[in-house]
């Protein structure tokens, strides 16, 4: 099926968005803001912070990154977090079995018995999702056993993310490499190969055949006259550079190509082979759905090679949580299960804040100096913050819009797409299905099961606090008529609607379509699904790139949101990285390099 250049715009458009690669209206000076938006990391003298209190709301990276430093500067820093757990979007999740859970206590040298996560949090709108306990089965290997954990969250970190990359290495989380894309992955549509999935390679190459074979037979046209005069010889380095590009034949014909794959590998004696024949044109051309996909590694944001912390996501927060600062742990300053409600000031003047919090063991109230929030902007709008926002903050707050997605994770009985008709040792699969992607482990290769992120599947449109939903057509500043908006592009609201035994149907169809006997291949009644749409203290997976979507706001925001400069906002969603964890660690940095610089106008 063809894309309509309305469904190619918003798709082009998503994808930018999810990839920092639209050119923000910012970037452009259409609106001045202060020109550190990338600064790195403040510098505080010692004892800087000595004698001020600061409350850091919200326990994920951007929340712990601020309490680290302003623990470091010597300020005195108490973290809220409203859920059971720390991490925030970052949530890696393990075996329930007692007795993996007490070997990988005792073998690792982040997490304790308070971080170890075995649990998706049950989900608080949509379909009301109960809390999923994790049944992954694990296997014993000598004395150990094999490392199984799904991220739900952030899966890989590239190498140009620095700020992360700063904590890995003074932390001494150990990295490894993480495979994106690989040519043998699989790409499958309907209308694509009769609906069977063919290796990423086929459809690449093929297209790159005909592509080629087309441009050389416009050469002389293509080649500008200034430069045909300049260099006569032009037409010719033109083709010869197109042979190579395209595999082409001499007379640049385009009839196959090895860089496609063989239909019968080569291999001794007579088997020199057989090459797969082309794909038709026509259908690459009519699998525009999975055109975005096929260039994804491209982008700046996941050209290779990418990383990823050896043993889950979650080791970032977690060496974060163990690092000795300012006489304890870092984790002694996180209360978990304190859901702030509401700030005021309680000083004369706004000179210091007051706030206010519910927990288990009933309401309490603390008075700080300063207010550093990283939740969510959607739960800032359930705060109790009258008297104390500064003029047009709330209305910008509500004016956020959001990228809904969700996940689904499988453990394996076998690592049946190691198998040698299949070749995939990592990477992401695309299928034009609900499901989307699956990921498979870049690591633990030719072991005996491993974990697949089975679906992963995010929305086109951006969605308010308010369920309005938006798009690139717009510029995302008018509401769309929910009539005009197709919910094939909404695959992530609809598996929010879902329960969790309709999600694991349609995770179980789509890997079936990718890989025909999935459902005996994996552990079918044991799987893990999360909506960020619907998860507790979120709304979707991520801010959908406020410098665009909302540029007043994000100019606005980056600054004190209170009369008196004592609150701050910091997350990803207040960077130019939104949705990743650099973006969580530099909007933290420029807060804190924001109250450095009042107290140094205070007078200290």
């Amino acid at each position: 099926m063809m894309l309509s250049r309305r469904r190619f715009l918003r798709n082009a458009a998503a994808m930018a968005l999810m990839a920092g690669g639209l050119h923000s209206p910012l970037l452009g000076g259409l609106l001045r803001i202060p020109p550190a938006a990338a600064q790195d990391l403040p510098d505080f003298p010692d004892g800087f912070g000595q004698n001020k209190r600061v409350a850091v709301i919200g326990a994920g990276i951007a929340g712990l990154t601020s309490a680290y430093e302003l623990l470091k500067a010597g300020f005195d820093v108490t973290v809220y977090e409203g859920q059971k757990r720390y991490g925030g979007r970052s949530l890696t999740v393990r075996p329930s079995d007692a007795d993996y859970r007490a070997w990988y206590l005792d073998n690792n040298p982040f997490v304790k018995a308070d971080s170890y996560c075995d649990f998706i949090p049950a989900e608080v709108r949509g379909a009301q999702v109960g809390e999923l306990v994790s049944q992954f089965t694990p296997y014993r290997v000598g004395d150990g056993y094999v490392d199984l954990h799904l991220n739900c969250g952030p899966g890989r970190i590239p190498t140009h993310h620095t700020g992360v990359l700063h904590y890995c290495r003074t932390f001494g989380v150990p990295l490894e490499p993480f495979i994106f894309s690989g040519d043998s992955n699989l790409m499958q549509a309907e209308d694509l190969n009769g609906g069977t999935p063919v290796q990423m390679r086929r459809f690449q190459y093929d297209l790159q055949g005909y592509f080629g074979a087309m441009l050389y037979a416009t050469a002389d046209k293509a080649v500008p006259a200034g430069v045909a005069a300049a260099d006569p010889s032009a037409v010719t380095k033109l083709r010869e550079l197109l042979t190579m590009f395209g595999d082409l034949t001499p007379d640049g014909a385009f009839q196959n190509t090895s860089r496609s794959g063989y239909a019968i590998e080569p291999g001794a004696g007579t088997n020199a082979g057989l090459l797969h024949e082309p794909l038709a044109l026509d259908e690459l051309l009519n699998a525009g759905d999975l055109w975005p996909d096929l260039y994804l590694g491209e982008r700046y944001m996941w050209q290779f090679p990418l990383l990823q912390p050896i043993g889950g996501m979650d080791m970032i927060w977690q060496a974060f949580l163990a690092q000795e600062v300012a006489g304890t742990e870092l984790r002694e300053r996180v209360h978990l299960e304190h859901d702030v409600t509401d700030l005021s000031y309680a000083g004369d003047g706004g000179s210091t804040v007051s706030v206010g919090y519910k927990s288990p063991g009933g309401s309490g109230r603390e008075t700080f100096d300063y207010v550093v929030v990283t939740s969510s902007p959607h739960v800032m709008d359930a705060m109790n913050m009258d008297g104390l926002l500064a003029s047009g903050v709330a209305d910008m707050l509500r004016s956020i819009v959001y990228g809904f997605s969700g996940k689904y994770g499988w453990q394996a009985r076998r690592r049946f797409w190691e198998d040698p008709d299949v070749q995939i040792f990592g990477g992401i699969s695309w299928t034009t299905q609900e499901i989307k992607q699956i990921w498979y482990p870049s690591d633990g290769y030719h072991g005996p099961t491993g974990i697949l992120t089975g679906a992963y599947m995010y929305d086109m449109y951006a969605t308010d606090m308010d369920g309005k939903v938006y798009d690139a057509d717009s510029d995302y500043r008018t509401a769309l008529d929910p009539d005009s908006v197709p919910m094939s592009d909404r695959p992530a609201f609809l598996w929010g609607e879902l329960d969790h035994a309709g999600r694991t149907k349609l995770a179980l169809e789509g890997g079936e379509l990718l890989h025909p006997g999935f459902t005996e291949n994996v552990y079918a009644e044991e799987g893990l699904s999360v909506s960020w749409n619907n998860q507790p203290y979120q709304y979707g997976l991520q801010v959908f790139d406020m410098t665009l979507t909302r540029p007043e706001a994000y100019a606005r925001l980056i600054q004190p949101i209170d009369t008196s400069a004592r609150v701050y906002m910091a997350g990803d969603g207040l960077s130019y990285w939104s949705g990743w964890q650099e973006g969580a660690v530099r909007s933290a940095w420029w807060t804190l390099g924001l109250i450095r610089d009042h107290v140094l106008k205070q007078g200290r």
